[in-house]
């Protein structure tokens, strides 16, 4: 419902399947992006955060 709500104000489409060959199958349709701001690719691929969180130690 999250997930649903949050792609509709988007104005993309989602669904859940039953997959053929078992399990689930999620559809998201999402519009492409129709203003880039100046000077970017939209060619260009998402980049990894610079800033890399450590995993608090686990609890023996």
């Amino acid at each position: 419902s999250i997930v649903d709500k949050t792609i509709q104000r988007m104005g993309g489409i989602f669904a859940l399947a039953n997959s053929t060959s078992g399990g689930l199958v999620a559809h998201v349709q999402l519009q492409r992006a129709s203003d880039q701001p100046a000077g970017t690719d939209p060619h260009q691929r998402l980049q990894r955060p610079q800033v890399k969180r450590n995993l608090p130690q686990r609890k023996a």
